[in-house]
């Protein structure tokens, strides 16, 4: 389940990466290069594990990736109210976006908190 949701989270980053480079403005959001970017290479390092990586690198990775988002939500709703800067003119974010933050945070940090990494099955024994 972690590397499906490690894919899926790669390819959520990355449409909104890509919408923020194509239409900036994209229905009502703001989305800055800076961000873009940001978007754009946590989804590349995600769909990197999700699809090549071993289950457990996959799941430090969502943990460390849910922690990041869903820290970036929490720290937007708390200390920014609507609007939090990070780099003025550069990394602004937005109700929507502490929003997105906290909703992908939390929902790749539950998948890759719940789940155990499956042993691998050893092969019969063959007794003489």
């Amino acid at each position: 389940m972690i590397k499906k949701i490690t894919i899926i989270a790669g390819l959520v980053l990355g449409v909104a990466g890509l919408l923020g480079l194509a239409a900036p403005n994209f229905m009502g959001l703001s989305l800055s290069s800076a961000q873009s970017i940001l978007y754009l290479s946590s989804g590349g390092m995600a769909l990197f594990f999700g699809l090549w990586g071993p289950p457990a690198a996959s799941r430090m990775f969502g943990i460390l990736l849910g922690s990041f988002y869903g820290f970036l939500g929490v720290a937007g709703l708390a200390l920014g109210g609507p609007r939090l800067t990070i780099i003025p003119g550069q990394l602004v974010f937005e109700t929507l976006d502490h929003l997105f933050h906290l909703i992908l945070g939390a929902v790749v940090l539950a998948v890759a908190l719940s789940g155990r990494i499956a042993t691998p099955i050893a092969a019969p024994s063959v007794s003489k």
